[in-house]
């Protein structure tokens, strides 16, 4: 009976794995650039018609619109991060750094095993058991709230939730009321789309919400 080589196709998939986490980092982050390009376009919907109506109870379903579309994009953004996470344990225990330095590569095709070190977890499910310093590593990377708050999720968000506040006391019979909305959508759109620059956008809102009229 022909004996099988387990190890070498541990190291098969070990590098099916690389290929497969390699390809799946940037699917994320087009993810999450469509995530907030539809939380622009709804959140200037909303805003449209609220200066329409006159109402700030619908300029404050903006808010709950953004708050969704910020948990949805945190919430794949973790994902990413346990696959970076991941990745980086691969790096280290190809290179025998940090805790794979006496237990790396190296000495896996020496024993022909690869011993306790998880083969195909694209996602370091397994990979977080290895030890407590790693287990603390991933869960401070991977935290939640800890991506909620991270600067390319979070910036947009916090601009429109601003924006959104601005209007609102805007509507609710501030003195500096005095602007039309439509037009300024519009202005929005077409600086979105010739500057799609998400740590810029906000910030022209929160001008073109001073000073439209």
């Amino acid at each position: 009976m022909k004996k099988v080589d387990v190890f070498g196709y541990q190291q098969q998939l070990l590098l099916r794995e690389i290929d497969v986490i390699q390809d799946k980092i940037p699917v994320y982050d087009d993810l999450s650039f469509k995530i907030k390009g539809w939380a622009v376009t709804l959140w200037s919907a909303i805003a449209a018609l609220a200066a329409k109506e006159q109402n700030p109870e619908i300029a404050g379903i903006g808010v709950l619109a953004i708050l969704v579309f910020w948990f949805l994009d945190t919430y794949f953004k973790v994902y990413q991060r346990r696959s970076m996470v991941r990745m980086g344990a691969i790096e280290d225990f190809l290179n025998g750094r940090g805790e794979y330095k006496e237990r790396g590569l190296k000495q896996a095709f020496e024993q022909r095993s690869f011993g306790d070190f998880p083969i195909h977890d694209p996602i370091g499910r397994l990979s977080k058991r290895q030890s407590k310093d790693f287990h603390e590593k991933y869960r401070m990377k991977t935290d939640f709230w800890k991506c909620f708050r991270l600067r390319n999720v979070s910036l947009i968000y916090s601009g429109l939730s601003v924006a959104t506040l601005i209007l609102i006391f805007k509507l609710g019979g501030c003195p500096i009321i005095g602007f039309q909305l439509f037009p300024l959508s519009l202005c929005a759109v077409h600086f979105f789309l010739c500057f799609p620059s998400y740590f810029l956008f906000p910030l022209f809102l929160l001008f073109v919400f001073f000073f439209s009229f």
